[in-house]
């Protein structure tokens, strides 16, 4: 039992899911000529990555659609905003322990987006499992940034803004 509740709250600590956060704002901006992310679509990150079975339906390569992918994964994504819900206050800590140590900006077009002046790229791939999640989170932050419209990643996730 213990090691369960190691092992989430390792999953669960800002430092981790703020990882998580700034490699999927890297893949967004590598799409999106580094002008930030919104809110909005990273407060679905740790949804998609740490719910194991989102997570394995990714698909590998940007080359599938997101609307397509949305279609054919409809059940994982049942309850979908539940799961953000739930999601939200880890979203946050590790949001404001990004802030707190001036690794992320908000820019004045209202985009959250890197510091560069504190920001260390990469990561320990030795972890089979870690090495999974950080890779799907690059992956992510390239295909929200190719669809880049909030409101049609929200419709096809049947989340009401």
């Amino acid at each position: 039992m213990n090691n369960i509740l190691d092992i989430t709250e390792n999953i669960l600590n800002p430092a981790f899911c703020g990882k998580c956060l700034l490699l999927v704002l890297e893949g967004y901006n590598e799409k999106n000529d580094s002008k930030g992310i919104p809110y909005s679509l990273l407060i679905l990150v740790l949804p998609f990555l740490l719910v194991k079975e989102i997570r394995k339906t990714l698909p590998a390569k940007s080359k599938e659609k997101f609307y397509k992918w949305t279609q054919t994964n409809a059940a994982q994504l049942i309850n979908f905003h539940t799961i953000v819900q739930g999601y939200m206050p880890y979203t946050e800590k590790a949001l404001m322990f990004l802030f707190s140590l001036n690794i992320l900006k908000i820019e004045e077009n209202g985009m959250i987006n890197i510091s560069e002046k504190n920001y260390k790229k990469g990561w320990d791939n030795s972890i089979e499992e870690l090495n999974e999640v950080f890779k799907k989170a690059k992956f992510l932050g390239k295909w929200l940034g190719i669809v880049n419209d909030e409101l049609m990643i929200y419709q096809h996730l049947k989340i009401k803004l």
